[in-house]
């Protein structure tokens, strides 16, 4: 315990993994709750004015926005893929490179 309080060893890559997974789900659930969050603030608004304007788009452009809105999503779960890819394979060098050097 003492050698992770003093950075003398690393979190393990096994809890990364489920780090990843934990944030898969989550980021979802966060960005739910964030437009919801929205939707009631902005209340004062009348929900007619607001199914309005999405009435008043034509089917292509509700296609256009609905694809904008899951390419968003994909691209903020590869972000986060490859945050924690990028971080195992930074345990991965660093232990290559412990492998390699003579001890002190």
């Amino acid at each position: 315990m003492i050698d992770f309080l003093t950075f003398n060893s690393f979190i393990s890559p096994a809890a990364w993994l489920i780090m990843y997974y934990v944030g898969a789900l989550l980021i979802p659930l966060l960005m739910l709750t964030l437009w919801f969050w929205i939707n009631h603030k902005t209340q004062n608004i009348p929900h007619q004015t607001m199914l309005g304007v999405w009435l008043r788009f034509s089917i292509r452009h509700r296609f256009i926005v609905l694809g904008f809105l899951l390419f968003a999503f994909l691209l903020m779960q590869i972000f986060w893929r490859l945050f924690i890819e990028f971080i195992l394979a930074y345990f991965q060098i660093h232990a290559q490179l412990m492998m390699s050097s003579p001890p002190c």
